[in-house]
């Protein structure tokens, strides 16, 4: 009887692995859609401008910021949406100057007096330390689009100055 049944599992685990091959190709086909999805909704949201709050390592203040993106996605600004602010300065940056993008214990592990906030930040590295930038978002879902979505644009950059 165990030879029996040997033999019956061996078909059905032969089926499985050739539908769980299709799987993999499936799951990678919906995942590639979404990535899609997002960085249209990403692209679309930046050039007209994102609310975010850009901490101040020396002071610890977040005041409010738009961040947005030029229509080919090289460079992004930051406007102070305060409007009046002297610490609040605009600034422009080439996505090619972007070192690293991080979220999590390493925002933490950064800007430590950031405490729960750095829960809700993406930190941005460039290639001029001065310009490294610890972005404050009010929404947890918004942080984590905003970081896949500036990942997976740093990647295509690299991509591209690398060809």
């Amino acid at each position: 009887a165990e030879g029996a049944e040997g033999a019956d599992a061996a078909p059905s685990a032969r089926s499985d692995a050739s539908r769980g091959s299709d799987l993999p190709a499936q799951d990678r086909e919906r995942e590639k859609a979404r990535l899609q999805k997002l960085l249209k909704d990403f692209a679309k949201a930046c050039v007209a401008g994102i609310a975010v709050s850009v901490v101040n390592a020396r002071t610890g203040r977040m005041p409010p910021y738009l961040f947005q993106m030029d229509r080919r996605l090289a460079m992004f600004s930051l406007r102070p949406s305060d409007g009046y602010s002297v610490e609040n300065v605009m600034e422009d940056f080439s996505m090619r100057d972007v070192v690293a993008i991080f979220k999590g214990r390493e925002v933490c592990n950064r800007v430590p007096f950031l405490g729960l906030d750095a829960a809700s930040c993406v930190g941005i590295d460039m290639r001029n330390e001065r310009r490294n930038l610890v972005l404050h978002f009010d929404d947890a879902l918004d942080r984590d689009k905003f970081y896949t979505s500036l990942q997976v644009l740093k990647m295509s950059v690299d991509i591209q100055s690398s060809a």
